[in-house]
């Protein structure tokens, strides 16, 4: 524990908590009940570590998320992490990874998902990908509505230029969750919701082709041609 926090991983309110108790309530026998894929997997992917260093073994992960979850409750946050730590530990309960990832850290980032409304102009536009890779970095997932910006040949104003449409901001999207990679741990997960009305739809639709101009396709996250309810006849 104090070397993790040595290094700057976890978070010092951790050392508020009753350590030698939270010790006691450890169940190291838990372990057996992983499988050999599943502990590799906690290994390669879970366990903090520095230079390449497991500083945690599976059972100090689970009190670790555990005192994590436990750190805002009012009175006896041992016995919080303790229940925490024994619901996780026994597989009655998983926590999403982004929980998994960051309880207990100095970035404690547990959501998994987070809505992005994509506004017509480039600040906007730019802001939503610079989002994206920030919020992708700690492993959040990410939905994007992009029906607002303006579809291809629109007017541009300022430029009195026309505009390529929706479909070239999306590809840069794509890239991004590509290269930020969940902070290097996963695959980032990006969904672009485009309005059935738009009308880049078609090219929307065809993002995820295998064929065709690679420069107008975003095979790397998914899409989704949002219906509203005014579409469908009422019951």
């Amino acid at each position: 524990m104090q070397y993790g926090v040595k290094i700057g991983r976890l978070s010092p309110q951790l050392l508020e908590f009753d350590l030698e108790r939270l010790a006691q309530a450890l169940k190291l026998e838990r372990d057996k009940q992983f499988t050999y894929l599943g502990l590799q997997t906690l290994y390669d992917r879970y366990l903090l570590h520095h230079e390449e260093r497991r500083f945690e073994t599976p059972q100090y992960f689970w009190m670790r998320v555990a005192m994590g979850l436990a750190l805002n409750e009012k009175s006896d946050k041992e016995s919080w992490a303790i229940t925490f730590y024994d619901t996780l530990s026994s597989f009655l309960f998983m926590s999403s990874t982004p929980t998994l990832f960051n309880s207990g850290t100095v970035h404690p980032q547990l959501s998994s998902c987070y809505l992005l409304t994509v506004e017509d102009d480039l600040e906007s536009i730019f802001k939503v990908i610079s989002d994206n890779a920030k919020l992708s970095k700690w492993a959040g997932g990410l939905g994007n509505d992009w029906t607002n910006v303006r579809a291809t040949g629109s007017l541009i104003r300022g430029t009195n230029g026309k505009s390529q449409g929706v479909i070239p901001f999306l590809k840069v999207a794509n890239d991004t969750a590509v290269a930020v990679n969940q902070g290097g741990k996963r695959k980032g997960a990006l969904c672009a919701y485009l309005e059935t009305w738009h009308l880049d739809i078609e090219d929307f639709l065809e993002l995820q082709k295998n064929t065709g101009d690679e420069r107008w396709r975003a095979h790397d996250m998914n899409t989704v041609n949002w219906i509203l309810d005014l579409f469908f006849p009422l019951i």
